[in-house]
Parts: C-alpha cells; sequence; structure tokens
C-alpha cells in the first residue's frame, strides 16, 4: 500500500563504517532529533501532561519516495534503532522516514534509555553512498511553558466553510531561532489534513508566531479533529552535509480536540 521502501528494519552499523560526507543532498533534506513532554488540553484551562508524556524523535525528510534505501540512528549508549515510515499518516508533507520511542512516566526512566549526547544517523542513499551525520541533545533545555490555546471554546465549533485562526500563548523566551509546529488530524482516521513545516522548510513557524489561519475548506463540516501545537528550543543546527538541515531541540507540545460545525440544512 506504501509507496515507500521498508527502510531499515534489523538495519546493523558496524564500526568505524566510513562517513561518506559527499552523500548527495539530492537523497534527503532534513535531519531532526527531539526529545520532547506531550501534553492535553481539555477545556480552556492549562495543559496537563499526558500519560507517559516523555518521548524521542527522529526524523529524516526524503526528496523523493525512494530517494533513500535505510536508515537509522545510533544512540550515545551504542544502541541502534531503525527509521521507519510508521508516523507518515501523522504529519504533511509524508516524504519523512521516522522514529518515535515508547513513552516515559518521567524524564529520568527516558534518559536511563536514551541519553544526553551526540546520535548518528546512518542513512543509505539511493546512490549506494552511506551517510553518518550527527545531532547532539545535552541539558534539560525544555520550553518553559507547554503550548495553551487561547481560542479553544471557539475551536469546539469551527465553521469549515471560513478561515479559522488558532491561537495559542506565546512561547516564553521564544525567539526565530526556535520552532512552533502545527498538525491537524482526522481524529476518526488519525490522517493529517493540515500542517505547518520545520523551520529548515519554507512554511515553517518560528518561536515567535502566536497563531496560524487554516484555510476555509481545509477541515471537514460535522467532524473531529485531533490538533497537536508543539514548541521547540532549538539547541543546534548543523549543516553536515551541504542543503541538508540538521534540527536537535528539546520540545513541549499539546494535544486538543476541535470540532467542525454540521453543514447547514435546508436549501
Amino acid at each position: 500500500m506504501n509507496r515507500y521502501l521498508a527502510l531499515g528494519v534489523g538495519l546493523t552499523i558496524a564500526s568505524g563504517c566510513p562517513a561518506g560526507r559527499a552523500a548527495e543532498a539530492a537523497d534527503i533534506n532534513l535531519i531532526a532529533l527531539y526529545k520532547r513532554q506531550v501534553f492535553v488540553q481539555s477545556d480552556s484551562g492549562p495543559p496537563a501532561p499526558r500519560c507517559s508524556p516523555y518521548r524521542v524523535d527522529a526524523i529524516v525528510g526524503l526528496t523523493g519516495s525512494n530517494s533513500i534505501t535505510a536508515a537509522a540512528v545510533a544512540s550515545p549508549n551504542g544502541s541502534q534503532t531503525a527509521l521507519t515510515v510508521s508516523e507518515q499518516r501523522e504529519y504533511l508533507p509524508r516524504s519523512w522516514v521516522s522514529w518515535t520511542s515508547g513513552g516515559f512516566s518521567n524524564q529520568e526512566a527516558m534518559e536511563a534509555a536514551w541519553p544526553n549526547g551526540k546520535y548518528t544517523f546512518f542513512i543509505f542513499g539511493a546512490t549506494g553512498r552511506l551517510v553518518a551525520p550527527g545531532l547532539t541533545l545535552a541539558g534539560d533545555a525544555y520550553p518553559t511553558n507547554a503550548p495553551h490555546i487561547q481560542n479553544f471554546v471557539e475551536a469546539q465549533a469551527v465553521d469549515s466553510a471560513k478561515d479559522f485562526t488558532l491561537r495559542w500563548d506565546l512561547l516564553e523566551g521564544g525567539t526565530t531561532n526556535d520552532l512552533v509546529f502545527v498538525t491537524v488530524r482526522n481524529a476518526a482516521e488519525q490522517v493529517a489534513v493540515f500542517s505547518t513545516s520545520f523551520l529548515t522548510v519554507e512554511g515553517g513557524l518560528d518561536g515567535t508566531a502566536t497563531s496560524i489561519v487554516i484555510p476555509a475548506g481545509t477541515l471537514a463540516a460535522g467532524e473531529d479533529y485531533d490538533v497537536y501545537v508543539r514548541f521547540d528550543k532549538v539547541l543546534e543546527r548543523t549543516q553536515d552535509i551541504p542543503g541538508v538541515a540538521g534540527l536537535a531541540s528539546y520540545a513541549c507540545g499539546t494535544h486538543f480536540n476541535l470540532k467542525t460545525s454540521p453543514a447547514p440544512t435546508g436549501s
């Protein structure tokens, strides 16, 4: 069903493999690594931590459905994890392979399994070259505040035939180096209908943003949607491979339900 290749299942990278820094940017355009805390906002009040809220994510952005043949990420403790297409329904654009850890109930448990330090991405491009860029997470730089949706009540009766401006409280201390990411998924099918992009891609929101317009016609009438707004404090930006952006960050993200009004009846 999925046109992407099955990537990296059972992939093992031998230590000492050459890092082919001359690999083509035509194969990939982004590598990203972030640790995050997940929150839920169920009313107009402040968001609350989700059950087992701590997670780790790794992403490789592809330039085409067959632009890489395998990808994995190695943690500072030496463990290796293959990236897959399992999250592709959740975001737009869909030209990513990714991995998300299981949830951890506390930060200490997550750090024991996925410690701070340098994470190395092993990526086999369509040309056969091995790419081994790295990203480093250090310290404990989570955003001070999780996203809080200002117009939560308004978001419970959105007119899908009109533009809807989603608003949230400012990321405290947010700068143009930081990131705000928004994705909207159909609640029943968990398929993305609207997403912003990482800062490294045209259309991204930086850390000073407090709103986004969801255009008329994006949402269907009489539907429920899961909206996710994430703040990223960006620690590292790299370009080890010319033309390929690298982004390492700590994040806090908030899920909430958005509902659209039923379609008008009558003539």
